[in-house]
């Protein structure tokens, strides 16, 4: 019922916060619908096929390491997340730091270890969703 992207997000859930060791095919964000919408779309406005401008995303993001453990750098999975939530932002279905503002606010006043994992939230964030 939820199609083959829920079978990559589980994987990507497993990886990321479970530590389950996997490897994706570079070429997700070609494989799933909004992810290519949203290097269609960016193809469409720079004037460069999808393939360069997911090639340049990869080798940008791989300066920066995956969240939450920093333990590799980011790769295909979290490019097809930037990619769907660009998509989304540009139609008007999600501002910058809205997951961050929602988790944030949901761990306010729940304990030590809601207090503890709002430190591991990104510091400042949520002064870009009011711009």
């Amino acid at each position: 019922m939820f199609g083959k992207w829920a079978g990559f997000k589980a994987a990507d859930l497993l990886e990321r916060c479970v530590g389950h060791p996997l490897q994706f095919d570079p070429n997700i964000g070609l494989l799933y619908a909004e992810p290519r919408a949203s290097l269609e779309m960016l193809a469409a406005e720079l004037g460069q096929s999808p393939r360069v401008i997911y090639e340049n995303l990869l080798s940008f993001f791989s300066g920066y390491k995956a969240p939450p453990r920093d333990d590799r750098p980011c790769g295909a999975a979290e490019v097809e997340s930037v990619l769907c939530k660009y998509k989304s932002m540009r139609g008007g279905h999600y501002r910058v730091a809205k997951d961050i503002n929602e988790v944030r606010h949901a761990l306010q006043g729940w304990g030590t270890t809601a207090t503890k994992l709002l430190g591991h939230l990104p510091p400042g964030r949520e002064r870009l969703a009011m711009r």
